[in-house]
């Protein structure tokens, strides 16, 4: 009963970090990336994210039920500015 009064008033977003994943070496050179998919957004928390680590890859996913990007776009021009290199591919 809380959690449908409260719920997601609690918190400001969800990122699911699956962390770094490490396998064996005659396993891991087949796979390129992992993708991690992150619990699906709702009205009032509009963007969540899922992250996963591979070899020298961090691939982030982000759930978004808004039409815009603004937020996505923010956040890796951020990294971009933070002379990360940023690759960035979309379901649209």
């Amino acid at each position: 009963m809380k959690y449908y009064s409260l719920g997601t008033n609690q918190y400001s977003g969800v990122l699911t970090n699956l962390g770094k994943i490490d396998l064996p070496a005659e396993t891991g050179s087949l796979i390129d990336y992992f993708v991690m998919t992150p619990p699906p957004p709702n009205k009032k928390l509009k963007i969540n994210c899922g992250v996963a680590g591979f070899g020298n890859k961090l691939v982030l996913s982000f759930g978004n039920v808004t039409q815009s990007l603004e937020f996505e776009n923010k956040f890796l021009q951020f990294l971009s500015d933070q002379n990360i290199t940023v690759e960035w591919e979309t379901n649209e």
